[in-house]
């Protein structure tokens, strides 16, 4: 995020509220009072000639002005009286022939506000709209001063533009010309839109009559012209207006995402997001200074008060930033304010700093008598702020000195409730500067069916401009259409696909580049559906009919059958009766077909009271259900049309509410009722939800005396679902109910966009209904204005329209709209209630036939019939009615809308409605009502696409996880399918069965969760969710979630068990090596073994205390091979260990690292060297096996080893394995089955061969893979004479770096590096997709020689910084080796680096260099010398820096450390057995596999055992996941009869472990021979098993027991009959297991004659 304080200065010009060109414009007043505006007008130290010009009325008037006179205009004859929403060009200009200040006064006699109007060179391209919650409404004015201004809106919530949603994510983008204007008002408070631009623009804020505080009483106008944001300040002083004892209210916006704000006197610190605001409140006389951490917009609110006596107004002023306080004002108070509006308290207040308050001046003389009020400090300078009451007049505002600059704010009231208050001037300075990308507009989801095209939106400000690079799933983009526009910088830029496919599904991102840095949007996601076109017509229906009216007997129910252009056959099946009726229906004809009365459902439960229709052609079909005194009926959807989640909708039931679900395939149903019903003796509601199975054309009836509004239904194939009431009264009080029915459209047909109007004919009011079908649904209803939260799915609000209203309803999601007639006690005219479905604006078609009811069979009925037509209103011309243009409508339009709604009367015959343009789409209703109090009505057609939900996706991937023991938190992963998936977690690989907290949802898609509600340590694993479709033979896994279960974060470099050694420093210098131990904030006594010379010693080291160990140089390793020079060091408590070894005219040293660190995979990395590069391997006190891989061949006991040909080396307990090589090691990959530790460095190594001069000998202690990082900061060292080297190398195969300064990317294998210089005067971020290892090579500076020596350290990653470095360097150390600088490195966020210590002291004077990372973050790097002894580096509020310690002696000796590192800490526990090996029972000469596995910490070794003697070979297998590790022995063709005992032993440095011992019992086996005989026959069947011990046997034929041959080898069978035909079996059974023979086919025949 750009901040003005590190801008580059290119181009600076100072401005102020003084100036010679203003536009501005007059918003909607409080529409209870009229308000009389004025322009007040006051010239500088220069007379000026002035104009106002109004571009609306094209009328100008001239002024002239006198030096520091005012004059006041009123402006009746030249303004308009309000602006109406949308563009305008109600504006007004102002030019000046010198510098002048224009205040503009809106006056009523109760009620007034007033704003400072900026002059041109204060306007910009980026502003944040402050307002408050309103009464009326919010409001925002936007002015062009140039041509093709192109202007981007982001609102903070959903708001509606001219029949459009538009919210953050949305963006709502208008072009305006010179002198034109935008104006918007909204009964939502607008603080927070954030506006950006492409040229400068004027934006005005407020309210058109607001309650400040909400629930006050007071109403009034609030108006402020708004600062640009670029220009805003950090730092703000405020205190409440005076003569007032109700305190004020405060709001501080942000423009910036992750703004920081600190109100200093309320003790208060809030981040607030990008829009977001932070409200607070002062009480009378209190004072606070706030701040921000980036630039903020503060606004003080004067609340309104009402009294016995008095009234008060509520006002609004922007409040100056220090930033913006001047040297001198001139402040006017005319005399129509104080005259002929009776302000007679009118005030200045002013802010200053306390020093320079005795130097104040008005119209030249002290002011005295002052109360200032203390306000607080900033950079250790305090404030001072005082309310000073003034008169009418002109005054002139500044200082003895013209360095003293001050904030003011004039406001006042009268006692007639009105009331001002603006900004008495600012400065500011206007710089060219330059920043990273900030986005304006992120791409937004998008769900877009195969064929269609697809359009992604983005754009962002950035100077210089940048380049955008659309992504893929983290990849960029080719052969896709992307478009770019550049105006100023402001970048806007879109991605087209033009006809989607399957593979176009992904996440999707824009990424702005420049010179300053790289931003990614958000993610937004293209999910694509197949779809189709469905329509009411269709050759395929299910019909149901509903319980009727009890009074209804006997009812009538009806089918009506219309054809179109094609004759018709058709056949109605009778589910129930099974009977099957045929039918011919010419062209453009229909024909009513009536049902059993039996046909209608009563009772709930499965049915089977369902009619399946099939035709040869397109035909449609409606319901009827009629009775003398009631009426219903339905349009009938065809199958294509059916879907898999519905929300239903009804009335309050008189009888009983009803729902129908007709499944066309079998399917299983679930229902989420919107109320608590019963069915079979159970309570079922929406979080009980009712599931059942129903059958192939089969049906599911319910029905229950309740509303039932909002039910949710869903299933796994497509159904239909119809619904309504069995007996309603609409509205609720009115008299006469009667049944309602509809049949719904799915939620995947459903539509956002709708227009209503009553039903013509009756002078009754229609009610509407509106149903979310997903959560968190916004609703808007253009008529009045107004925005409705729908939070859950089914929930709904209804609302009534009279026979002369019209609107539009707009929902940010799909909604559901029904409408119901009234009853007829709600009017004089007959008619029973009835309901509709109301389509949606994406639901017209582009003709329709039209059948209503036809008259009852004594032809006593009639009917008014009727059409409701939608239609954009630039299409109504074109509409046919019977192919006549003649159509008698009196159309209405909703406001802001285009579209036109009527209603017609049509005939009681078969008509055809059509548009002269097949293109034009609109929608029709038929209703109407008979003699006897009937009424119906239906949509007359349905025409959408629909999304078909059958490719299956997976949705949401699980994550992985980071947990602290007895944390909780969860894994989940969900798939979009139809039909339903078998579903299953995976954890290492092995399915996992009975966890106890796996919930899952397989509706409206499948969801698989899983919650570790306290972690443990045998939660760890890596965890798949697996989908499989066995009918589709497909399976889909999800990505790999591997979840870690830690203790709390642990230092690494804290401990009390360390391994020591050192390596060979130097061929040709005097060496010493140093141990340096240090302790904690505990004394600690230590016990040291050097296991070369096998001596031992006992010490005690009081707390924050060290001790120096010196040795010579026997102790170094020089020798390849295995090796005892190592030193142990216990400790009681925390200490930290460092080893130096310091030579003649070199040195390095290196922090060691604790025991509880040591791991397994370790690479390696030294330097170009001279004489020997070398490395050391410890043992962790256990004996290991180490695989070393060197990157090229390498020569060892005169054997060549490569990475292909691994060295192997097992180093004993206490040992370790010394490798040197005339060679750089750099790349060489380490592995091991036991924890070890690596130092690595170079005997003599050299610089790069640009800047060498001198080798000299390093060492590091190297952190193993698991614990290195990804990002870092890379800072030279070298103080400002050379350069420092950087190695980057990948821990893993295809690691990707990105290396900032470089503006570069490179691919690594394992073991590959990169290197790159970097001078002392730059800094850069290295980022890796992996975790890599960062070595530098820094320079030190020698003596009189001037040599330049190197040496290493690993600068920790920044995700492992510390808060705390304890730094130990021992004087009589420094002394002996003439140290003449000890640096200490830091890297901390900007915004923390206020709060280091040293030594318990503050840090000052330090020249600090920053860095901007890719993820907007600064940086800041510093070095700083230190004292030898213990220095303790600690930040006050715990943020984590990153160190490195670095020290150079007056000969040239030199060393390097790295500082601290934290990570989190893994719980170190035993292994516990997570499989057991089994024994079994195997037939001779057969194989077999076992397995065993474990988890623990650190991860064991496993080894297999028979008889106690260890097993290996190829024959043995491991899979390791995470700290889990199985084993499989596999065991050929055993033949040996001879009884072993075979088990698995788990090895850790904490604990060894067994599994049980198993056995494998080997037998050899008879079986049952096959054999065919006749009746009457005898036969012998044998079969016996021989091993230990000896088995139990069961006879089985066909498998079933044969109890009366149990524990025999054979059986005789005399005179067989056919019965004794079967397959003969023996069972072999021990307390092991059992084990099976080989069939023997017995067959009986009768005897041949």
């Amino acid at each position: 995020m750009l901040t003005i304080d590190l801008c580059l200065d290119l181009d600076r010009k100072d401005v102020s509220n003084f100036g010679r060109e203003f536009y501005f414009g007059l918003m909607k007043y409080n529409a209870s009072a009229t308000s009389v505006p004025y322009a007040v007008i006051t010239a500088n130290r220069y007379p000026a000639t002035v104009h106002l010009h109004n571009k609306y009325s094209n009328k100008t008037l001239q002024y002239n002005v006198g030096s520091y006179s005012t004059v006041s205009i009123k402006l009746n004859d030249l303004t308009t009286d309000i602006m109406d929403i949308g563009m305008s060009t109600k504006v007004m200009h102002i030019t000046s022939s010198r510098d002048i200040k224009v205040s503009i006064y809106q006056l009523n006699n109760t009620g007034s506000e007033a704003f400072l109007v900026l002059p041109t060179t204060l306007y910009g391209k980026e502003y944040v709209i402050s307002s408050y919650q309103p009464a009326t409404k919010s409001q925002f004015l936007i002015i062009a001063q140039r041509d093709d201004t192109k202007v981007n809106i982001h609102f903070p919530q959903n708001v509606e533009y001219n029949g459009q949603m538009y919210s953050n994510n949305d963006t709502l983008t208008i072009q305006l010309q010179q002198f034109q204007a935008f104006y918007f008002q909204k009964l939502e408070n607008l603080t927070g839109t954030i506006i950006y631009s492409n040229k400068d623009i004027a934006v005005f804020s407020g309210n058109e009559c607001a309650n400040v505080p909400d629930n006050g009483q007071v109403c009034g106008a609030l108006v402020e012209q708004l600062i640009p944001t670029p220009l805003l300040g950090r730092h703000y002083l405020v205190t409440t207006f005076a003569g007032r004892t109700i305190g004020d209210l405060f709001r501080i916006i942000a423009p910036y995402a992750n703004t920081s704000v600190v109100i200093q006197s309320l003790f208060q610190h809030d981040v607030i997001p990008a829009g977001g605001y932070k409200e607070f409140q002062l009480a009378d006389g209190q004072t606070t200074f706030v701040s921000c951490s980036l630039p903020c917009l503060l606004v003080q609110f004067g609340k309104g008060l009402q009294t016995s006596n008095s009234t008060i107004n509520p006002w609004m002023t922007v409040i100056p930033a220090i930033k913006h306080y001047k040297t001198n004002y001139i402040a006017t108070i005319p005399n129509v304010v104080t005259n002929q509006y009776q302000f007679h308290r009118n005030y200045l207040m002013i802010s200053i700093k306390e020093s320079d308050r005795n130097g104040l001046l008005i119209n030249g003389s002290f002011i005295n008598g002052i109360i200032w009020r203390q306000a607080g400090s900033s950079n250790n300078i305090s404030y001072v702020i005082a309310s000073i009451p003034v008169k009418i007049g002109t005054y002139k505002i500044d200082h003895v000195s013209n360095k003293a600059s001050f904030g003011l704010v004039q406001y006042g009231w009268s006692s007639h409730a009105a009331s001002y208050a603006f900004i008495g001037g600012l400065q500011a300075t206007i710089i060219q500067y330059t920043y990273p990308p900030i986005f304006a507009q992120h791409p937004v989801n998008v769900d877009v069916s195969i064929g269609y095209s697809s359009k992604l939106d983005c754009s962002a400000t950035s100077n210089p401009i940048s380049t955008v690079t659309w992504l893929k799933d983290g990849s960029p983009i080719a052969n896709y259409v992307n478009g770019t526009s550049i105006n100023g910088s402001y970048m806007y830029s879109y991605l087209i696909i033009p006809s989607v496919t399957i593979n176009d599904q992904g996440i999707y991102r824009c990424r702005y580049e420049n010179s300053e840095g790289y931003v990614l949007s958000s993610a937004a996601k293209i999910t694509v559906f197949g779809a189709r076109n469905v329509s009411h017509r269709g050759r395929e229906f299910y019909v149901g009919f509903l319980k009727q009216h009890p009074s209804a007997n006997p009812s009538e129910p009806f089918i009506f059958v219309s054809t179109y252009d094609q004759r018709a056959n058709f056949t109605i099946y009778n589910r129930l009766y099974r009977i099957t009726s045929r039918y011919t229906l010419a062209p453009y004809s229909s024909i009513k077909i009536r049902q059993l009365l039996m046909m209608e459902n009563s009772a709930s439960g499965v049915t089977s009271k369902i009619l399946h229709i099939l035709s040869d052609q397109d035909i449609k079909v409606t319901t009827y259900q009629r009775y003398s005194g009631t009426a219903g009926g339905a349009l009938i959807l065809p199958t294509p049309f059916y879907g898999f989640r519905y929300v239903i909708a009804m009335y309050d039931a008189i009888i009983n509410g009803k729902l129908l679900v007709i499944a066309s395939e079998s399917t299983m149903v679930k229902i989420y009722f919107s109320k608590s019903v019963i069915y079979l003796g159970r309570s079922y509601s929406q979080s009980r939800p009712l599931m059942l199975f129903v059958s192939k054309s089969l049906g599911f009836y319910y029905q229950y005396k309740a509303d039932l509004t909002g039910t949710v239904i869903e299933s796994n194939a497509p159904v239909a679902v119809i619904a309504g009431n069995q007996c309603t009264n609409v509205p609720t009080g009115t008299r006469f109910c009667d049944l309602t029915i509809s049949q719904f459209p799915p939620i995947s047909t459903l539509g956002r966009k709708y227009i209503l109007a009553a039903f013509s004919g009756r002078t009754a009011n229609s009610l509407y209904r509106v149903v979310a079908a997903h959560a968190s649904t916004k609703v808007i209803i253009t008529s009045i204005s107004q925005t409705i939260d729908l939070n859950l799915k089914g929930s709904y609000l209804e609302f009534q329209l009279t026979i002369k209203n019209t609107t539009a309803v707009i929902c940010d999601k799909p909604c559901l709209i029904v409408g119901f007639g009234a009853s007829y006690t709600a009017d004089s005219v007959a008619s029973d209630p009835f309901m509709t479905i109301i389509p949606a604006i994406e639901q017209y078609d582009s003709s329709y036939l039209i059948s209503p009811p036809l008259p009852s069979p004594s032809g006593t009925e009639t009917y008014s019939n009727y059409l409701q037509i939608a239609i954009k209103s630039s299409d109504i011309s074109g509409l046919r009615f019977n192919d006549s243009e003649n159509i008698n409508v009196t159309w209405k339009h909703p406001i802001n809308s285009n579209y036109a709604i009527g209603s017609m009367m049509i005939p009681n015959t078969t008509n055809l409605l059509t548009h002269n343009d097949s293109n034009v789409n609109f929608g029709v209703i038929g209703y109407g009502w008979g003699t006897s109090m009937i009424g119906y009505a239906d949509p007359e057609g349905i025409k959408t696409n629909m999304l078909i939900e059958h490719i299956a996706t997976i949705t949401k991937q699980p994550q992985s996880l980071q947990l602290y023991l007895g944390q909780s938190a969860a894994i989940e992963c969900s798939m979009k399918c139809s039909p339903m998936w078998k579903h299953y977690w995976l954890k290492d690989r092995r399915v996992l069965r009975n966890h106890p907290n796996v919930t899952t949802t397989i509706l409206p898609m499948i969801t698989s969760r899983i919650l570790f509600t306290s972690a443990s340590l045998t939660d760890s694993g890596h965890y798949n969710c697996r989908f499989e479709n066995f009918q589709m033979f497909q399976i889909k896994t999800s990505q790999t979630s591997e979840v870690q279960i830690f203790d709390k974060l642990d230092t690494i470099r804290h401990g009390r068990s360390f391994f020591v050694g050192f390596l060979h420093s130097s061929v040709d210098q005097n060496c010493t090596s140093y141990i340096v131990i240090t302790t904690q904030n505990q004394p600690s006594t230590i016990f040291l073994n050097n296991f070369y010379l096998n001596q031992q010693q006992n010490f005690n080291i009081s707390s924050h205390n060290s001790t120096t160990i010196a040795f010579n140089h026997t102790m170094e390793n020089t020798e390849s091979g295995s090796t005892s020079k190592l030193v142990y060091i216990v400790s009681s408590q925390d200490i930290t260990v460092a080893t130096y070894q310091m030579c003649d005219a070199s040195g390095d040293g290196m922090l060691a690292l604790p025991l509880k660190f040591y791991d397994r995979q370790y690479v390696i990395a030294t330097y170009r060297v001279m004489n020997t590069g070398q490395f050391l391997i410890l043992s962790n006190g256990i004996s290991a096996v180490v695989n070393i891989s060197f990157p090229y061949d390498f020569i060892y006991n005169n054997v060549t080893y490569s990475r292909q040909n691994l060295l192997t080396v097992t180093i004993q307990m206490s040992k370790g394995f010394y490798i040197e090589a005339k060679s750089d090691l750099t790349g060489t990959i380490i592995t091991s089955d036991q924890s070890i530790a690596v130092i690595t460095g170079s005997t003599c190594a050299t610089g790069s061969s640009s800047h060498a001069r001198q080798c000299s000998n390093m060492m590091e202690q190297l952190l193993p893979n698991s614990l290195l990082g990804k990002s870092y900061i890379l800072s030279p060292l070298s103080d400002g004479r050379s350069i420092d080297v950087f190695r980057v190398v990948a821990a893993h195969n295809n690691t990707n770096v990105q290396i900032q300064y470089h503006n570069t990317n490179h691919t690594l294998l394992q073991g590959e590096f990169y290197e790159l210089e970097i001078s002392n005067h730059n800094i850069t971020h290295l980022a890796c997709d992996k975790p890599c290892l960062l070595v530098q090579y820094t320079y030190g500076r020698s003596g009189n020689n001037s040599k330049d020596q190197l040496v290493m350290v690993t600068p920790p990653a920044i995700e492992n910084y510390d808060y705390l470095n304890i730094i130990t360097i021992p004087e009589k150390f420094a002394n002996e080796n003439r140290l003449t600088s000890n640096l200490i490195s830091i890297t901390i966020p900007d915004k923390q680096k206020n709060d280091l210590n040293l030594n318990g002291k503050p840090l000052d004077n330090v020249d600090w260099k920053y860095i901007k990372t890719g993820n907007n973050v600064t940086y800041a790097v510093a070095t700083i010398n230190v004292d030898p002894g213990i220095n303790v580096i600690k930040h006050t509020h715990y943020a984590h820096y990153g160190l490195i310690q670095h020290g150079i002696g007056q000969s040239g000796s030199t060393y390097g450390l790295s500082g601290n590192v934290r990570v989190p800490k893994i719980t170190q526990y035993k292994p516990k057995i997570l499989q057991q090996p089994e024994s079994a029972l195997i037939r001779n000469n057969t194989s077999i596999t076992m397995q065993c596995g474990a988890i623990g910490s650190p991860q064991a070794s496993v080894k297999w055992y028979k008889d106690g003697r260890s097993l290996g070979g190829a024959n043995i297998t491991k899979i390791i996941h995470g700290f889990s590790i199985y084993s499989r022995l596999y065991l050929p063709n055993l033949s040996e009869k001879t009884l072993h005992s075979y088990y698995c032993s788990f090895k850790s440095r904490i604990a060894t472990v067994k599994t049980r011992s198993v056995q494998i019992h080997v037998y050899d086996i008879v079986s049952p021979s096959s054999l065919t005989t006749s009746i009457g026959q005898n036969f012998t069947l044998r079969c016996s098993a021989s091993g230990t011990p000896l088995p139990a046997i069961t006879w089985l034929k066909s498998n079933q027991v044969l109890s009366e041959f149990d524990n025999l080898e054979s059986i005789d069978i005399e005179n067989a009959i056919t019965e004794d035909s079967g397959d003969y079996q023996c069972r072999f059974s021990t307390s092991v297991g059992n084990l099976l023979s080989d069939v023997g086919k017995v067959m009986i025949y009768g005897k041949c004659h």
